[in-house]
């Protein structure tokens, strides 16, 4: 079993766990409250085997960074958008000099544990990667590419995609730490399928209402949102 395969079914397998004990505490009636709603901000890093061609490599893995903003507009769903990147890697001996850029915007549904600081989220979205990259045309399986591109030239491709994954949180005070797994499956040259698997790491904080009560309430001597 892969290492992404082992992460998935974790958290997987917890989320599965929790969403029954909080499938309970909502039918009785016990909903989060509501000081989880506004606005957030947080970043990360991130660990990617991005390969939009799809062709073989013994490890796959980059590290790369994403920051991100959020709007909680329930108790229980949110809008994530993101931004992702990945310094130069090769995949080698195809393509060299590359670099991956995406921006995100997903839907979270979140679901809460009773009396506890911890959640769990779905992520459902759409990406728009930018991949760009020197092809030399050396052990390319995948034909569609190969009948595209001229080799040793320098290329530069837009994709739209879908995100489907799971993540979950837990709160520090003030900040909130995130893990996410996730997959990107996208329409290239080679085909449609799985063009990225994604596992993130990082924080998050709420920045509004928490800042507007704070510079508002001291005898509203501050008054900057």
């Amino acid at each position: 079993m892969t290492f992404n395969r082992v992460i998935f079914l974790i958290i997987f397998c917890l989320f599965f766990r929790e969403t029954v004990a909080i499938y309970d505490t909502l039918r009785l009636g016990k909903d989060p409250k509501t000081q989880y709603k506004g606005f957030y901000v947080g970043g990360g890093g991130l660990l990617s085997s991005v390969d939009f061609y799809r062709n073989y490599r013994q490890n796959p893995h980059h590290l790369g960074a994403n920051i991100r903003a959020y709007w909680e507009f329930s108790d229980n769903m949110r809008i994530m958008c993101e931004y992702s990147h990945t310094p130069k890697f090769n995949l080698e001996p195809t393509w060299y000099d590359v670099t991956s850029n995406v921006f995100d915007a997903n839907l979270n549904f979140l679901f809460r544990i009773q009396d506890q600081e911890t959640s769990f989220y779905t992520i459902t979205g759409l990406s728009m990667m930018r991949w760009k990259g020197f092809y030399t045309g050396q052990g390319d399986f995948n034909p569609g590419s190969r009948n595209i591109y001229t080799p040793n030239k320098e290329y530069i491709n837009h994709y739209v995609g879908f995100n489907a994954g799971v993540g979950f949180e837990h709160d520090f005070n003030p900040a909130q730490f995130f893990g996410e797994f996730r997959y990107r499956l996208t329409e290239t040259e080679a085909g449609f399928g799985i063009s990225d698997v994604i596992v993130n790491l990082g924080f998050k904080m709420h920045v509004y209402p928490l800042l507007h009560k704070k510079f508002r309430d001291p005898g509203k001597k501050y008054n900057w949102f």
